[in-house]
Parts: C-alpha cells; sequence; structure tokens
C-alpha cells in the first residue's frame, strides 16, 4: 500500500502511515492521532493501491509448487481407482455370497421336498400293507 507522509501536528515530525489505517502514533512525541479519510477519494485510493498490491504479486506456481500439484494429483487418483478396485470386489463378493446363500437354500428345500416324497411313500406303503392285512383277515 501506499504510504503517505504528513507531520505530526504536535511536534512537527514525520508521520508516515499506509492508506487505510485508522490511528497512527509519531514517533518522535509518541502521541496518537484518528486518521479521517474523505471517503470517495480515500476509496479510490484504497481501490487503486490495492490492485497495484495484486498486480505487483506473482502469481506463477514454482516448480516444485507444480510438482507437489501432480504428485497430489497422482495420489488422488490412484485412491479413486483403489475406492473403485474396493466397490467392485465388495459388489462382486457379496453377489457371490448372494449366489451361494441361494444355492444352499435351494439344496435345503430339494432335501425337504426329496424327504417328505419319501415319507409319503412309505405311508402309502403302510397304508397299503394294512389294507391287505385286513382283507387278508
Amino acid at each position: 500500500m501506499k504510504i503517505i507522509e504528513k507531520k505530526c501536528p504536535n511536534c512537527g515530525a514525520n508521520l508516515d502511515f499506509k492508506v487505510g489505517e485508522r490511528d497512527i502514533a509519531c514517533q518522535s512525541c509518541r502521541r496518537k492521532f484518528a486518521i479521517e479519510y474523505n471517503h470517495d477519494e480515500d476509496l479510490n485510493q484504497l481501490n487503486k493501491s490495492a490492485i497495484d498490491a495484486l498486480s505487483a504479486r506473482d502469481f506463477s506456481l514454482t516448480a516444485a509448487d507444480k510438482r507437489r500439484a501432480k504428485v497430489a494429483l497422482i495420489i488422488i487418483t490412484i485412491l479413486v481407482i483403489v475406492g473403485a478396485a474396493v466397490a467392485i470386489i465388495s459388489a462382486i463378493r457379496f453377489q457371490q455370497d448372494e449366489q451361494a446363500r441361494k444355492e444352499e437354500y435351494n439344496k435345503a428345500v430339494e432335501e425337504m421336498d426329496q424327504k417328505a416324497k419319501e415319507r409319503r411313500q412309505e405311508m402309502e406303503e403302510e397304508y397299503n400293507k394294512r389294507v391287505e392285512e385286513m382283507k387278508n383277515k
């Protein structure tokens, strides 16, 4: 920011302050002063000072910054790929587990059906045997 030089009204020493400061103290007599601004002129000066300060800054990346950015990008890419791979593997395992549960369920149902069929057949044979015994008596 622009430094403005004014004289101390108390001792006459130079007062140095930056545009935008509200309070200053004289380095000679240590008296403190509040600064009043003419808003239109001072706002224009503040805006110009801010624009000048920003245009003077170098926002270009250094080689080290570029390397860090590339490394960060590579790490993020790897993390995304690993995350996607974990999600895919989890989905495949879930699907395989679901298929195994279905197969186990179907096998249990088939076994129960077979046992029920065998039991019906045994009961039919027993029934027929009793009917024969009753006919023979």
